[in-house]
């Protein structure tokens, strides 16, 4: 491949909530920044529409991206339990979710 040459690629991101991506993309402490209509983040190398759900990622970047839709899987089971009253264990990389009987 040339040296001027420049890899995108573009994935579907379903996201259901804006907050808990951008809670997750913190949670990583991944700098970041959203444009001024709030349409789309901006991060090293990724840029995700959230219109859409097009991320479109810079070749060498499907690492972060990976990274980030684990992390908005992990937020989003922790808002959920939290809302309703789970209880959650944490065990690495993985949640745990008990519903608690009354």
């Amino acid at each position: 491949m040339p040296c001027y040459e420049v890899r995108i690629i573009s994935v579907e991101l379903k996201i259901a909530s804006k907050a808990i991506l951008l809670d997750a993309i913190k949670g990583l402490g991944l700098s970041h920044r959203l444009s001024s209509d709030g349409k789309m983040i901006y991060l090293t190398g990724v840029e995700i529409n959230l219109e859409t759900g097009i991320a479109n990622l810079e070749g060498g970047y499907q690492g972060v991206f990976n990274q980030i839709k684990q992390a908005y899987s992990r937020e989003a089971v922790k808002t959920a339990a939290k809302k309703f009253a789970w209880a959650t264990k944490v065990q690495g990389s993985n949640i745990t979710v008990n519903k608690v009987r009354w």
